[in-house]
């Protein structure tokens, strides 16, 4: 309920980025990683 109160600009502003932990690192992409997929396209 929290979250459908504060509204969907807001939301997307508090919870629009996601980040990633690589437990072992093939691809030599920079670390923090923001994309789960980065090094791998």
């Amino acid at each position: 309920i929290f979250f459908l109160k504060m509204g969907k600009e807001r939301f997307g502003e508090l919870m629009g980025m996601e980040t990633f932990v690589r437990v072992q690192d093939a691809t030599g992409a920079d670390v923090p990683e923001n994309d789960l997929f980065a090094g791998l396209r």
